[in-house]
């Protein structure tokens, strides 16, 4: 059986249960029948739905196969709350800051070994770090 996540879910999980919520009604589809199509108990779903549980990503992603939406759709009309900013407050989520983001892509796309070493020492030079 498929599980939710071990996360404690926040405000935008709560808005995702409310939104698998409303366009499970619009469809006239049961809690038990979606349950069992995302291979949850019933009791699991009313829990997500009632924001008291979060679904990890292949859930989320078999949730809009099974209401006939877009992921986005189930994320539709969120705001992303103080709490969710949190991390980047600190400093400690800079894998989603969109400069990091940037790097990554074009890192991927160099082929040649030695211009990759070169920029690694480069960065390192910048950043006043060390070889690791």
């Amino acid at each position: 059986m498929a599980q939710t996540t071990s996360i404690q879910p926040n405000t935008i999980d709560a808005h995702v249960g409310r939104r698998l919520t409303a366009l499970r009604h619009e469809r006239s589809l049961s809690l038990e029948n979606v349950a069992t199509k995302l291979g949850l108990g019933a009791d699991v779903l009313a829990n997500v739905e009632a924001g008291r549980q979060r679904l990890g990503a292949v859930l989320i992603q078999k949730a809009a196969i099974v209401l006939g939406v877009s992921i986005s759709d189930l994320f539709a009309g969120a705001t992303i709350a103080d709490e969710a900013l949190e991390p980047y407050a600190r400093g400690d989520s800079i894998w989603f800051s969109p400069e990091f983001v940037r790097l990554a892509r074009c890192f991927v796309e160099i082929d040649d070994p030695e211009k990759r070493e070169a920029i690694v020492n480069l960065v390192e030079k910048i950043s006043a770090r060390p070889n690791i």
